[in-house]
């Protein structure tokens, strides 16, 4: 008498082996009135599955979603701030040839030019997307009284990300550089 036999005629109600019809059960074959018994059980296994599927798979998707917005976000603050020091620099080479009316326009169209966009970075409206402001600032060195004064000028772009999950709202993003000039 096998094990499986064995546990029958004790009056188990379920098995522990798996239902596999292409190898079989490891059950014996079903007397009259246990047919009902068996395919219950082959159809239970594959409801759990089911159920446990069920409750996996939105928790996957919300973790990939978290992991592409972050992804996101980390890739627009490279670009964000990549931009921002081609705007600096620009910036700087005009406050250098004194031209400080033409510095903050250089600069915006310098970032446009560096993300490949056109008009979509703006110096006017400060309460709007994709803001630039530009800062020119003497800071006086200290270093063995010389007297030398540097000049730095500093460039900050205001991004907003679309968030893809429903969980986040937009991620404001900050990114700034900065440039001497002088």
């Amino acid at each position: 008498m096998s094990w499986a036999d064995s546990r029958c005629d004790q009056g188990a109600e379920t098995m522990t082996e798996p239902c596999d019809p292409a190898e079989g059960s490891g059950f014996p074959e079903p007397r009259s009135g246990d047919r009902m018994t068996r395919a219950r059980r082959c159809r239970g296994e594959s409801g759990q599955s089911i159920a446990e599927m069920a409750l996996v798979a939105p928790l996957l998707v919300i973790l990939s979603g978290i992991a592409f917005n972050g992804w996101s976000a980390l890739q627009s603050s490279i670009r964000l701030t990549t931009a921002a020091r081609s705007g600096a620099i620009s910036a700087a080479n005009d406050l250098a040839n004194s031209k400080p009316t033409l510095a903050l326009t250089d600069a915006t169209t310098a970032i446009n030019l560096e993300e490949g966009v056109t008009n979509v970075y703006q110096s006017t409206n400060a309460a709007g997307n994709n803001y630039v402001s530009m800062s020119p600032v003497p800071t006086s060195d200290a270093l063995g009284g010389t007297g030398v004064t540097i000049f730095v000028v500093t460039i900050k772009i205001s991004h907003l990300v679309s968030a893809w999950v429903p969980v986040f709202q937009n991620i404001h993003m900050t990114a700034a550089a900065t440039a001497r000039y002088g």
